[in-house]
């Protein structure tokens, strides 16, 4: 009689009452969202609410796909968990009930972004499969303003960039759509929303030292704005750096010493919030000073009649990606006769032949650094000539481009999906099975009309992260020391009959564990009664 159920959902995190097993399927606290799920802390308010109940013995049930990213391996908060369960005088039990075999292929698609050149839009967005192995036809359905496409390609490998281009009417103001692949075993990540405004500048801000050549500088000036796309050039000099907008930035190009003071703070603001930032080889020394913990090493010449080539780089990811066609970048080409070494810890995406950096990455919080060891000077390198600068200027600064157009996106789960004070939020796409979902709810994905505002709400990043957490460390890491036990559904056969026999069994093992738990409920003491005598 004293048993208490507790549901903790994994959008909205809080605990609430549940009256009875059976209404469980009809809350909709349970339906499904497209939010992410925070695992840990979702432990962590059920250990709260374990605490300020004063409860007994008690369950702690976990029911998760065993998707990698919501459970944070690396999540400092496992260690408050576990010292949390340490301090309760009943420990309770752990149960995870994990789903971890998927009834088929699952495949997912993300918006990288959306710009417009001229009048055209260009729609950015990235295939996720969850098999590598073999080659498959995919088909891939664009919607814009109500007019749908559909493109069949050849997906190889896991992950596949896929680009688009609509003409546009030169006094459309805006728009919206999605992008959406084939259902599958998890139809729910099979579409991605976009929205977007009128064209705007997109400005690139060039600081560079007296020592480069006036060709150099205008290599650089023309890869960031070679006459396209409404892309505009500034250049300054390190001292007149404070000019810079940030707020109006897509990419800042530094050709000189590494900044330091006010300035360098303004950067690291810009790059927190999205920016990207390029930062090239200075004949000046910059001494210790350094972005994001990298920085420049020495400057180093080639051996007489001999040049730095390069030998790896990353073909997948990065500025240096093959083309949407599978055409790799000829970085073979590159010829250099002088360069700067790169210091601190980030992701190398180039190497020269001698296992020295030639381009690194390093993220800065939502935003990315890179650093590119030569120059496009005659003195330094061909770079002009192979025109490998052009390409990593503008893949940096499509990808530094997003950040202007955040305004129209949003994220579901995040503030960003919220509508302000005094704004209601109505739905606008009519994406086949959209109608089910609430409109005012933010942990759903779709476009929304929020006031004056559109915004295209999609699933989180690490909801297309496919990885299944490694089982050993939920017993060996993140649980260890608990009273811990893993339920998992293992079925190898997709039958429907095997299925519905497994769901049967599934429940009938629920029910088991439900009497379980309540056989082995203390019942709660009556608490003494203290009964205060009137003062004399």
């Amino acid at each position: 009689g004293s048993a208490r159920l507790i549901l903790i959902d994994s959008a909205t995190g809080q605990a609430q009452e549940v009256p009875s097993p059976d209404s469980l399927p009809e809350l909709s606290s349970t339906s499904p969202t497209d939010s992410a799920a925070d695992i840990p802390g979702m432990m962590l308010t059920a250990l709260d609410y374990l605490v300020e109940a004063e409860s007994g013995q008690s369950e702690i049930w976990v029911a998760s796909d065993l998707q990698a990213p919501d459970w944070g391996t690396d999540d400092p908060r496992w260690d408050a968990v576990r010292a949390s369960i340490e301090t309760l005088s009943q420990k309770p039990r752990i149960r995870v009930l994990a789903l971890a075999d998927r009834e088929g292929k699952d495949h997912s698609i993300r918006l990288l972004g959306t710009r417009r050149e001229g009048d055209e839009l260009i729609v950015e967005s990235e295939i996720f499969r969850e098999d590598d192995l073999t080659d498959e036809t995919l088909s891939i359905a664009t919607n814009l303003l109500g007019t749908s496409i559909t493109e069949d390609i050849t997906a190889s490998g896991q992950t596949i960039r896929y680009q688009t281009r609509h003409r546009l009417e030169d006094d459309l103001s805006g728009g919206h759509g999605w992008i959406s692949l084939q259902p599958d075993a998890n139809p729910r990540n099979n579409v991605a929303y976009f929205a977007f405004g009128p064209e705007a500048p997109v400005y690139t801000w060039l600081v560079s030292d007296e020592a480069l050549t006036p060709e150099a500088t205008l290599a650089l000036q023309r890869a960031a704005a070679p006459g396209m796309a409404n892309q505009e050039v500034i250049t300054v000099t390190p001292d007149e750096a404070l000019r810079i907008k940030w707020d109006q930035a897509s990419l800042i190009i530094w050709q000189a010493p590494l900044p330091e003071g006010p300035t360098a703070e303004s950067l690291l603001t810009y790059l927190r919030s999205g920016g990207v930032a390029l930062f090239l080889p200075s004949a000046e020394e910059s001494g210790e000073a350094t972005i994001a913990g990298l920085g420049w090493g020495a400057l180093e010449q080639s051996p007489r009649d001999k040049f730095f080539i390069v030998d790896d780089w990353n073909r997948t990811d990065g500025p240096l990606r093959d083309g949407i066609d599978g055409a790799p970048i000829p970085l073979q080409r590159l010829r250099a006769i002088q360069r700067r070494a790169l210091s601190g810890e980030s992701t190398i995406l180039a190497r020269w032949d001698d296992e020295s950096a030639l381009l690194t990455r390093e993220v800065v919080g939502a935003g990315m650094v890179y650093f590119l060891g030569t120059l496009p000077d005659y003195s330094w390198s061909n770079l002009e000539f192979t025109a490998i600068h052009l390409v990593v200027t503008q893949r940096a600064l499509a990808v530094g481009s997003r950040r202007l157009g955040a305004g129209f996106l949003g994220t579901a789960g995040e503030n960003s999906a919220t509508a302000a004070a005094g704004e209601v939020r109505v739905r606008l796409d009519e994406f086949p099975g959209s109608g089910s979902a609430p409109a005012d709810s933010i942990h759903h994905t779709g476009v929304f009309r929020m006031g004056e505002r559109t915004v295209a709400v999609n699933r989180p990043a690490s909801e297309d992260d496919l990885m299944v957490l490694d089982e050993s460390l939920l017993g060996d890491q993140l649980l260890a020391g608990t009273d811990f036990s893993l339920f998992e559904e293992a079925s190898n056969s997709d039958t429907p009959f095997v299925r519905e026999v497994w769901r049967a069994f599934l429940i009938a093992m629920l029910l088991f564990l439900i009497a379980e738990a309540l056989l082995c409920l203390q019942p709660r003491r009556a608490a003494a009664v203290t009964t205060r005598q009137p003062a004399s």
